[in-house]
């Protein structure tokens, strides 16, 4: 039997004090910023320097940073960039700026 999760079950506090970096603003990461954002989280963004979200992010009234800066500044990292750039974005920019305070979750979805 599955478990359905509602918002009772949820406890934000743990999100107090931190700071979750939100890495790429497609679908996925625009969604999990605003909702996060939403529910009182303080969210900045990590994109490269090149990205056409950056603007998009800005407007929605988020902090941009390059994945390092974020990543440096983050308690809680969610990697929702594309797929096939998820490798290469963890290993430049995210794995070297990782400490054992940190955690990171990968999210995102497949459409075809």
């Amino acid at each position: 039997m599955q478990k359905i999760y509602r918002n009772n079950d949820c406890d934000l506090k743990i999100l107090d004090k931190k700071t979750v970096d939100v890495v790429g603003f497609g679908n996925q990461g625009k969604a999990h910023a605003l909702n996060l954002k939403d529910s009182g989280a303080n969210v900045i963004i990590g994109l490269h320097e090149a990205s056409k979200s950056a603007n998009k992010a800005l407007e929605a009234g988020f902090e941009v940073l390059s994945v390092a800066g974020a990543t440096k500044r983050a308690d809680i990292i969610m990697i929702l960039a594309p797929y096939e750039r998820q490798a290469h974005i963890y290993k430049n920019d995210i794995e070297p700026n990782l400490d054992s305070s940190k955690s990171i979750a990968f999210a995102g979805a497949f459409a075809s």
